[in-house]
């Protein structure tokens, strides 16, 4: 579960980051979707996080922990990738 997890993340940072930078080359309007985008995307992530964790969390205390710590290291790595790129585009 840790692992697929992982991946997931790990494919969800790369989408945001490549992603965003392709719509900046493009025009200002397609880089205000790409926000909505990745805030809305950032917004079931830490969604799914929660309930990955809590079905974890019934099988094991320790795992739980394990998910909870990885979930909001990625949760927040997505969050503040997106927000660069806010900033990026608003200046």
């Amino acid at each position: 579960m840790l692992r697929i997890f992982y991946d997931d993340a790990q494919a969800m940072l790369w989408l945001c980051y490549g992603d965003a930078k392709a719509m900046l080359r493009l025009c200002y309007g397609d880089a205000q979707d790409m926000l909505r985008l990745c805030y809305d995307d950032s917004q079931a992530m830490l969604r799914l996080c929660n309930g990955d964790a809590q079905a974890m969390h019934r099988l094991c205390n320790g795992d739980a922990q394990a998910m909870l710590s990885l979930c909001s290291v990625y949760a927040q790595a997505v969050l503040l990738r997106c927000s660069g790129y806010s900033q990026a585009v608003l200046l």
